[in-house]
């Protein structure tokens, strides 16, 4: 085998660990996610940890919430950023809001 084939197999080899390794830490991201659902009680704190721990698996800036209270015809919003901190949003009415359009749309 040549110098050449047998560095591109190591190379080879390299990248495939390096997948196998951000694979496994995606799942295990995932889990801990799945457990945090399931022992979280207060929405605040869910989203909190949410923003803090999907930024291993999704490429995000900023993670916002939109929750609308169809009794009260509004909408609470919420966004978090870098480490998972509640950023400032502005107060807007309801129509104004993308949640609102998810809700009157039904589609994502």
């Amino acid at each position: 085998m040549s110098s050449n084939a047998r560095h591109q197999t190591v190379m080879n080899g390299t990248v495939q660990s390096a997948a196998k390794t951000a694979a496994t830490e995606r799942y295990e991201t995932l889990l801990r996610v799945s457990q945090t659902l399931i022992s979280t009680r207060s929405s605040g704190e869910l989203f909190r940890l949410l923003a803090r721990e999907l930024r291993a698996v999704v490429n995000f800036y900023v993670m916002g919430i939109g929750i609308y209270d169809e009794n009260a015809h509004e909408v609470s919003l919420t966004s978090y950023g870098e480490p998972g901190d509640p950023l400032q949003v502005p107060k807007l009415v309801p129509e104004e809001t993308f949640t609102w359009w998810v809700y009157q749309h039904q589609e994502p």
